[in-house]
């Protein structure tokens, strides 16, 4: 903070689409981040390796499920070779893993939260059976510190994209019945879908 012609400024750095709300008072001003802006603390990040499992549950389709050894699209550029039900897929596809957390991790003055890396397109974390937020853009990070425990975790993180894949297989097979279709070519692309990663766990300490 710093005064120029009479006037306050701040300097802030903020994430994609961030946040932060600037409190002034006569004996200063303090800067309250949001979850989305926690520069000031030190962080340590443990990638979340796999085996990570993915079902899919959408209107009348039912690819089988996947299992990869690090999250990744399951539609989009490299996802061909997951077969053609997955890569026209839309609905909610969810990622699980189980992973251990270090109770030295788990101490006062911490925080966990999981970073997502980038995702398409709405995110819902589940952490133990509890949730733990949504996310649908940038920084597509959650505060987990409250569902975390020490030891085995169960992570469940429930991804849903939009229509528009469902529409161009459609197409693609000919079928013009669903709502949309139509407008779609034979060959319409289809657009990424799923968590691209890296999933990494981070502990920030203030």
């Amino acid at each position: 903070m710093r005064t120029e012609a009479g006037r306050t400024a701040v300097d802030l750095h903020l994430e994609a689409f961030g946040s932060a709300f600037i409190l002034l008072r006569p004996a200063g001003a303090e800067t309250v981040h949001g979850a989305a802006s926690q520069l000031d603390m030190l962080e340590q990040k443990v990638a979340l390796e796999g085996p990570w499992e993915i079902t899919f549950d959408g209107d009348n389709q039912s690819p089988p499920p996947l299992t990869l050894s690090a999250p990744a699209l399951w539609s989009g550029p490299g996802a061909d070779a997951h077969g053609r039900d997955v890569k026209y897929f839309s609905g909610t596809a969810t990622y699980r893993h189980t992973f251990t957390a270090d109770p030295a991790a788990l101490g006062a003055g911490r925080r966990l939260v999981l970073d997502l890396g980038d995702v398409s397109d709405l995110a819902v974390v589940r952490l133990n059976g509890k949730e733990a937020g949504t996310v649908w853009t940038h920084p597509f990070r959650i505060n987990i510190t409250a569902a975390v425990r020490a030891g085995s975790n169960d992570l469940e993180i429930a991804v849903t994209n939009a229509w528009w894949n469902r529409l161009a297989g459609d197409a693609a097979a000919g079928d013009h019945t669903r709502p949309g279709a139509a407008i779609f070519e034979a060959d319409a692309d289809v657009l990424p879908a799923g968590i691209r990663g890296p999933v990494r766990l981070t502990v920030q300490m203030s």
